[in-house]
């Protein structure tokens, strides 16, 4: 199978050629058409692939990858292909994701890196949109001279791009005629948020209570959906005070909203840490289910080698040794009653 280059890109610098949009976009508000093309990449018959929250057409028989590698529907190409473990790649021929830039951060034009050779306004399912065709000069992952298509779509705090590169593998205009397609194509489900990742939930053991398991998935499946009108039912539904933030508010969705438009990923944290390993605590006569585990010690050095690993999928290197030096786990942490109600999602002390 393929093993594309891996690469590094910042988010900023791969939307900095749409600083050029300003004074040079020349198509209104045309909306994205599917293209008429004789390629035989472009064929009429497609299969849908179902994102948390968009789905989009692909043709039949190009391959995707294992909502184990990346966030579902993130990469596409013609052939089979693995992805490197924790990097970009160039070789793949097309890719979907949400940059955490706000669209309208585009049209500043100290970001222009690259050529642009055109640039068009478009609408994808409604929403405001750029197509840019662009000409690297190098300063960034491309070589001098290497074509880009990219799409890029206004989700409000967040954008999302979509591009294939004449670095990728087969051919760039057959690619571009795929992508065009797929954008045409590309319908929104939910309210997009952060990328988030996709992973399984683990089973709990057969001595967690049932209310706590539903609960538990409930949260999982809101927070995977990036739903934030759920995940502030599911925090007002008992009876004690829920808490997510020591700084006040009254309105737990809110204040997620507002942390992901600062580019802080809190609905990625849900899902991740309600897949790690548990802990309980007897609490004023309540028995409390916490998610992680590492929340349950007195002290850093108390935490089990096995526990702290599970924490490296959610922080980073400097954060655990932050820990360490705090003498204990300060980061997001989660709660849910033995009658099932949810109690807390909140971080530090």
């Amino acid at each position: 199978m393929m093993r594309p280059t891996a690469a590094a890109p910042s988010p900023l610098r791969s939307i900095a050629a749409l600083a050029l949009l300003v004074g040079v976009s020349c198509g209104g508000d045309e909306v994205a058409q599917p293209t008429t093309t004789s390629s035989p990449t472009t064929s009429a018959a497609t299969t849908e692939c179902a994102a948390p929250t968009y789905t989009v057409e692909m043709p039949e028989g190009w391959h995707v990858n294992e909502p184990s590698e990346a966030a579902p529907c993130r990469w596409f190409h013609p052939e089979p292909f693995e992805l490197p473990q924790n990097t970009e790649v160039l070789g793949v021929a097309i890719h979907l994701r949400y940059e955490a830039v706000e669209f309208s951060r585009i049209s500043d034009p100290d970001s222009r890196v690259d050529d642009i050779l055109d640039a068009r306004e478009t609408k994808v399912d409604g929403r405001d949109a750029v197509r840019l065709h662009t000409e690297s000069q190098g300063e960034g992952l491309l070589e001098a001279g290497v074509e880009a298509v990219s799409w890029y779509v206004d989700t409000g705090s967040r954008t999302l791009s979509a591009a294939t590169t004449g670095a990728s593998e087969g051919s760039f205009e057959d690619n571009v005629d795929v992508l065009d397609n797929m954008m045409a194509s590309l319908r929104f489900t939910s309210e997009p948020c952060s990328s988030v990742e996709q992973t399984g939930l683990r089973d709990l053991a057969a001595s967690v209570p049932d209310p706590v398991k539903r609960t538990r998935q409930e949260i999982f499946d809101a927070a995977r959906a990036c739903d934030y009108e759920r995940l502030g039912e599911l925090a007002e539904q008992g009876d004690r005070e829920f808490t997510f933030s020591f700084g006040g508010g009254n309105d737990a969705a809110e204040f997620w909203r507002t942390e992901e438009a600062q580019g802080d990923d809190p609905l990625h944290k849900l899902v991740v840490l309600l897949d790690m390993s548990h802990g309980t605590s007897d609490t004023e006569g309540t028995m409390q289910y916490l998610w992680p585990s590492a929340f349950t010690y007195d002290s850093w050095d108390e935490v089990p080698e096995r526990e702290k690993r599970e924490l490296s999928r959610l922080y980073t290197a400097e954060e655990m040794e932050n820990f360490e030096r705090f003498g204990s786990y300060a980061g997001h942490r989660i709660a849910i009653a033995s009658d099932g109600e949810w109690l807390f999602f909140v971080a530090g002390d």
